[in-house]
């Protein structure tokens, strides 16, 4: 971040997202902005998910990790709207 105010603003807001007690409302304040950044960030998250050493948990985050239920090992897919 280029300024501290903003940084504070940013951590500030994590902080009470992470802390927040009800879970469903966490979510959907999130999923606008997850569902924006996966849109514009497809490509990223992919790459992300297919570094060395990515956690299950880190690629369920960025979501492309769907374990199949009639397969152990996870397929790659990304999830929301698709562009064309």
């Amino acid at each position: 971040m280029e300024s501290p105010l903003t940084m504070g603003a940013v951590l500030g807001i994590a902080e009470s997202v992470l802390e927040a007690r009800d879970k469903n409302w966490a979510e959907r304040v999130l999923r606008p902005l997850y569902d924006a950044a996966l849109v514009l960030h497809r490509d990223s998250f992919r790459e992300l998910a297919r570094l060395p050493g990515t956690s299950l948990a880190l690629q369920r985050v960025l979501g492309v990790v769907k374990e199949t239920a009639d397969s152990p090992s996870p397929e790659i897919y990304v999830r929301g709207p698709r562009n064309g």
